[in-house]
Parts: C-alpha cells; sequence; structure tokens
C-alpha cells in the first residue's frame, strides 16, 4: 500500500501534444483572434477575448481538482480542440467576411469555439504538466511549452505581415 509505483506514460507523446497545443493556443491563435472575430463586430471580439480569459484559468484550477492522468483522454481533448482551432483558422482566413450569414449565428459560433477551445487546450496543458512533473519530465515539459508558443508566434507573424494571407 505504501509503495506506490510510478505510472508510466509515453512522455514524448505528452511532450509533443504538449508543443503542438501552446503552438496553438499561445503562439498562433491569438495572433489572429481580431481577424477571426471582427468580421461579426466589437461586440462579439470583446465577448471572445474576454470570455476566454476567464476560461482558461478558471479550467486550469478545476484541473487541481479533477486532475487528469489518462493520456487517451488528454489526446481526445487535444482533437477536439485541434478541431475548433481549424473553424477559428477559417474564420479568419475567411475575414472579413462572415462564415456564416447572420451575426447572431456566426456570432456565437465563434465565441463559443473561442471559450471552449480555449478552456479545453487549458486543461490539457495542465493536465500534461501534472503528468510530466509526476514523471520527471517538468523541465522538458516547460521548454517544449515554449518552443511552441514562439513557433506558432512566429509562424503566423510571417503569414500575416509578410504573406499577408490574412485580410
Amino acid at each position: 500500500l505504501g509503495n506506490k509505483q510510478p505510472v508510466q506514460y509515453n512522455i514524448y507523446l505528452l511532450l509533443a501534444l504538449q508543443c503542438f497545443v501552446c503552438f496553438l493556443s499561445n503562439g498562433a491563435l491569438p495572433s489572429i483572434q481580431s481577424y477571426s472575430c471582427l468580421p461579426y463586430g466589437n461586440t462579439v471580439y470583446h465577448m471572445a477575448v474576454t470570455l476566454n480569459a476567464m476560461a482558461n484559468p478558471m479550467m486550469a484550477f478545476l484541473a487541481f481538482f479533477l486532475p487528469c492522468t489518462r493520456q487517451n483522454v488528454v489526446a481526445t481533448l487535444t482533437a477536439i480542440g485541434s478541431i475548433l482551432a481549424a473553424f477559428i483558422i477559417a474564420t479568419a482566413l475567411y475575414s472579413p467576411d462572415m462564415i456564416h450569414n447572420t451575426v447572431e449565428v456566426g456570432g456565437t459560433l465563434v465565441v463559443l469555439t473561442w471559450v471552449v477551445s480555449g478552456a479545453m487546450f487549458s486543461y490539457v496543458k495542465v493536465s500534461i504538466a501534472g503528468m510530466c512533473r509526476d514523471s520527471g519530465w517538468l523541465f522538458h515539459c516547460g521548454v517544449l511549452t515554449q518552443v511552441g508558443s514562439a513557433g506558432g508566434a512566429l509562424l503566423m507573424f510571417i503569414l500575416v505581415n509578410q504573406v499577408n494571407l490574412f485580410q
């Protein structure tokens, strides 16, 4: 009972997921948030930014009380968040036109997508960090968090300012 064996994780998968999630959530997506939201108006943009900023610490706090230590759950949440991120990128690429004809439906979808993807990615990042801490790989997790964040920001800087992909 007192001899608890450490859980074995596929640490390289977790580190890759952490890098990918940070690439999207810390680097790429914030760079194009205005392109994604502003076709629906300032209110939609304000709601998406504010609610996403509120969802992030709430999910990190939730992860403290309901920690996820199952890699398949983390991978599933990452996949769902990635699908939502693809929708966000599509709305940004479609800007200045609306991806949906009405502000009510399109704006609601955009806000919900931003909030849910931000919440999922926040929970995934904290869960992976916890599993890396338990495995003794927390430093590497931190390094790949920074690498992913910087890579996403750099790629989006090039796509937005040099390639002019977003209008």
